[in-house]
């Protein structure tokens, strides 16, 4: 929006040496208003006529461009249908116009900043605000008359007025939309009469919502609900004290550079001292049928898109599992892969030597064990020779409910085809326990055969 200055600088009223010897000596004299009338019309960056209420600061300078200004006040203007409008200089301050913008001699230029426009350029004052300076003919040695009169009689009650105290800054609506009830004000000027204008943080009781998005450097903190309705970065801590409501319906971003290490994008931590229940430290739950609760996404060629890590023992990094008894609580589209040192998918494997005495669990995994005890032999297995080339192994957990395979690894020479079978059943009738496989090895032939084999229960 710009402004167009098209009625002079008029003064409303100058104080001239010969109002002040008029008055009554019984009468103490009424101080004229320092006032100066201005008029222009508004119109946008286009031409158009702009109507209504609109927040305009007014500033004087000492030069016609650059340098900062002299004097400034932000008023509310009412701008006609042709945008025509009228106010007086000087009318937010009890003083009015200070006399030292004039005292100098020196010319002044005025600025015009309608809303949060621009300031358009500068219109040279004419020469009528200068007579500001005959007002100075209204002091002797700088001081008004009235600090010249008699002091009152104690218990008379007469005398010169007190002085009103000063008036603190104004504050004005930057704009005829601005300064709605509820929302927080944010400051579109320095210092002077104050205009304001609405920001994107709005309190209703004890909610506080944000609209669009919201920055933090720091550490934010929150004792109550927290509800973003657009997005929230954050470089620094997200902290809670007392969380009931975390609403997101926005998400949030952040983008973390740097040289080090690691780079996190989201990181979550819950500690609670003698809680009951779980501590969580990122939660994603979705309410539609086809959403995600948690989803993570990593372009690069060696990227991870979710990664859940664990320091106790029988922590646990990720866990995944269904609510209803339906879908699965895991899926994976491609491969999966997992390192040569931890537990897999099998439930256990045990290579035995059952050929000759002594015999032995040779390498074994048991996916129910934690870190290096679960690939170390015997690995919580318990092995019983039955008798020659018959075995039972204890694995310590159910496996009479879960499928399994044997397979020998040696050749028989002394006879037949060469090749040895092994088999292996589970019966808790006949074993005594659900825990154990009893495995036996044999020759095609029938003839029980040692030999070295291996158990996989899945």
């Amino acid at each position: 929006m710009k402004t167009q200055n098209y009625v002079a600088l008029l003064l409303l009223a100058l104080l001239a040496p010969f109002d002040v010897a008029q008055v009554s000596d019984t009468q103490p004299s009424a101080v004229v208003p320092r006032l100066v009338n201005f008029s222009g019309k508004a119109v946008d960056a286009q031409g158009n006529v702009t109507s209504g209420i609109a927040g305009i600061t007014f500033s004087i300078y000492k030069d016609q461009s650059g340098g900062a200004p002299l004097w400034t006040e932000t008023q509310n203007v009412q701008a006609n249908a042709r945008g025509n409008y009228t106010v007086l200089l000087g009318s937010t301050r009890p003083e009015g116009l200070p006399l030292e913008l004039f005292l100098s001699g020196e010319a002044r230029w005025l600025g015009v900043r309608i809303n949060d426009d621009a300031e358009q350029p500068r219109a040279l004052l004419l020469s009528v605000p200068y007579a500001l300076k005959a007002a100075d003919a209204e002091t002797l040695g700088g001081k008004p008359a009235s600090a010249f009169m008699a002091a009152p009689v104690a218990g008379t009650g007469s005398g010169p007025a007190a002085p009103q105290p000063a008036q603190t800054n104004a504050i004005v609506c930057s704009s005829g939309t601005a300064c709605k009830t509820g929302f927080v004000p944010l400051f579109s000027s320095n210092g002077g009469s104050v205009a304001v204008k609405d920001s994107i943080v709005s309190q209703s009781g004890t909610a506080v919502k944000i609209a669009g998005t919201a920055s933090a450097t720091g550490t934010i903190s929150s004792g109550g609900d927290v509800d973003a309705s657009g997005n929230v970065n954050a470089n620094g801590n997200v902290g809670a004290s007392t969380v009931t409501t975390v609403a997101l319906t926005g998400g949030v971003n952040s983008t973390m550079t740097g040289t080090g290490n690691s780079i996190a994008a989201v990181e979550g931590s819950a500690t609670a001292t003698g809680a009951a229940g779980f501590t969580f430290g990122v939660i994603g739950q979705s309410a539609s049928d086809n959403g995600r609760g948690v989803f993570g996404l990593a372009p690069g060629a060696s990227g991870v898109g979710v990664i859940g890590e664990t320091t106790g023992s029988s922590g646990i990094g990720v866990t995944g599992k269904t609510l209803n008894g339906e879908g699965w609580s895991f899926s994976a589209t491609g491969n999966a892969q997992q390192d040569r040192g931890s537990g897999g998918w099998v439930k256990a494997l045990v290579t035995v030597n059952g050929d000759s005495p002594p015999y032995q669990i040779l390498r074994c995994f048991n996916s129910t064990l934690p870190g290096s005890t679960a690939s170390t032999p015997p690995c919580g297995f318990n092995l019983l020779e039955q008798q020659y080339a018959v075995f039972n192994i204890d694995f310590g957990f159910e496996v009479d409910d879960r499928f399994w395979s044997v397979s020998a690894e040696g050749y028989f020479t002394g006879g037949d085809n060469g090749a040895i079978i092994a088999n292996a059943f589970a019966s808790t009738e006949a074993l005594g326990k659900n825990s154990i496989l009893q495995v036996s090895t044999y020759t095609d032939s029938g003839n029980y055969q040692g030999t070295q084999f291996t158990v996989a229960i899945f």
